[in-house]
C-alpha cells in the first residue's frame, strides 16, 4: 500500500499584521489609563471637598455657638466690648485677630469662678514664618483665672473698654481649630466692624477653604498652586445674635 504525505501549512503572522495589533491594543491601553487617571482624579476632588465641608462645619459650628452666647454691655464703668477688624490683612505676617468677644461659655480652667470668658479668633496666613501653621483658623479663650485658684488673671480684662477703644484680649493659648483657611472675613450686620459694647443684630461669616494638602511645606509650588485652584470654595453664614 502506498501512502501519501500530508503536508501542513503553519499561517504566520505577517509585519504589518503585527504592527496593525499593536496599534490597536496601545490604543486600548491609552483609554484605559485614561479611565483611571479620571477616576484617581474624581476619587482625590472628592476626598478634598469632603476634607474641606468638614472644616467649614467645624468652624461654623463653633463660631455659630461662641457668638450666640456672646455678651455686651454699655453700662458706665463697666463696659463690655464687642469688636471686629473685619478681615485678615493679607500684608500682616502675624496671627492676626479678626474677632474678640465676651461669651458666657464653659472656662479653660476648672477653678474658674465666672463663665465669662474673652474669645478670640485669629488667623494665620504667612507662609515664610512656618508654612505648615500657615492657613491655620485658632481659638482662644481667656478665663478670670489662669490656672492658679489664688490668683486672677490678669489678661480677663474686658470691663471698662468704650466704644471705639481698641480692643482685644489678650490671650496666649491659641488652639488649632481647622487649617486650609485662605481667607477669614467677619462683617456685623447692619453696622460697620470696630468696637461697640452692644451686640450686633447679626453677623456675616466668609470661609474661602483649600485643601489642607496644599499648605504642607514638602508640596512644591506648582503642585500647591494647582490643588488651590481646584480645590477652593467660599462658604457664607449669618448667624443672628439675641438682642439685648
Amino acid at each position: 500500500m502506498r501512502r501519501t504525505a500530508v503536508k501542513h501549512h503553519v499561517h504566520c503572522f505577517t509585519l504589518v499584521e503585527l504592527l496593525a495589533a499593536m496599534a490597536v491594543l496601545t490604543i486600548m491601553m491609552g483609554f484605559l489609563f485614561k479611565f483611571l487617571q479620571t477616576a484617581q482624579q474624581a476619587w482625590s476632588l472628592s476626598d478634598s471637598n469632603a476634607r474641606i465641608y468638614q472644616n467649614a462645619q467645624i468652624a461654623f459650628d463653633l463660631l455659630g455657638h461662641d457668638l450666640r452666647c456672646a455678651i455686651a454691655s454699655d453700662t458706665e464703668d463697666a463696659e463690655i466690648p464687642f469688636w471686629t477688624s473685619g478681615t485678615h490683612d493679607a500684608a500682616d505676617s502675624a496671627k492676626q485677630d479678626v474677632i474678640c468677644f465676651v461669651a458666657a461659655v464653659e472656662a479653660r480652667n476648672d477653678d474658674a469662678e465666672s463663665r465669662m470668658v474673652e474669645v478670640k479668633y485669629s488667623h494665620h496666613t504667612d507662609e515664610g514664618g512656618d508654612p505648615d501653621q500657615s492657613y491655620w483658623l485658632r481659638r482662644s479663650l481667656t478665663s478670670d483665672r489662669a490656672g492658679d485658684p489664688a490668683a486672677a488673671d490678669p489678661k480677663w480684662d474686658f470691663y471698662g473698654v468704650t466704644s471705639g477703644t481698641v480692643w482685644a484680649n489678650s490671650a496666649q493659648n491659641r488652639h488649632h481649630i481647622i487649617d486650609g483657611v485662605e481667607e477669614f472675613e467677619i462683617q456685623t450686620l447692619p453696622s460697620a466692624n470696630g468696637t461697640r459694647n452692644t451686640l450686633p443684630s447679626a453677623v456675616r461669616i466668609k470661609l474661602t477653604l483649600i485643601d489642607p494638602e496644599a499648605t504642607k511645606a514638602n508640596v512644591p509650588t506648582p503642585v500647591r498652586d494647582k490643588i488651590k485652584a481646584r480645590s477652593r470654595r467660599t462658604f457664607v453664614k449669618i448667624v443672628f445674635l439675641s438682642s439685648q
